[in-house]
């Protein structure tokens, strides 16, 4: 009697957290919508309906939190690389290449943030939104596509489908 009723609490409570996860899952791609939330205006569209922690990282990485790069700091050495001259580091560059030698599908910086994390660092930010490229697009669609990056497509197109009514807040 003790092992069956130790099973069903197993079972009962394997079940219980399945539906939480699931349901929080849901809960947290809706609320990043935007058609659920309003964005401030200073948020870039390429951040919108992104994960928190992604939208956070690359807001660190942007400019008011960070300096500015120039475009005059930003030269294409060819087709999709580039030489980033530090704005903070006297006499550095970092060559930026919208896909890697090792990974087509990877962009890649020379700089610390990018190789600690691989994700956007701030020279990668500056060269995808200069006039060399077409934003976010510019990079390989297996990197933005990641799903660290996006949004669930099936809940996405699911609230898409239905109406909902427009939320404004953070």
């Amino acid at each position: 009697m003790c092992l069956q009723l130790t099973t069903a609490t197993v079972l009962v409570q394997l079940k219980y957290t399945s539906y939480w996860c699931c349901n929080r899952y849901e809960e947290l791609n809706v609320r990043l919508l935007d058609t659920v939330r309003q964005y401030s205006a200073n948020i870039p569209q390429f951040l919108h309906n992104r994960p928190k922690f992604f939208l956070d990282h690359c807001l660190k990485r942007m400019p008011p939190v960070t300096t500015a790069i120039p475009p005059d700091n930003i030269v294409m050495s060819e087709s999709g690389v580039f030489v980033v001259t530090s704005v903070d580091t006297a006499d550095k560059n970092y060559v930026v290449k919208l896909r890697s030698d090792s990974n087509a599908d990877v962009p890649s910086c020379e700089c610390v943030d990018w190789h600690r994390h691989f994700l956007p660092c701030k020279h990668l930010l500056a060269v995808v939104h200069s006039s060399y490229c077409e934003g976010w697009t510019s990079l390989p669609l297996v990197y933005r596509s990641l799903p660290l990056f996006t949004a669930d497509p099936d809940i996405e197109h699911a609230r898409s489908s239905t109406s909902v009514p427009s939320v404004s807040g953070n």
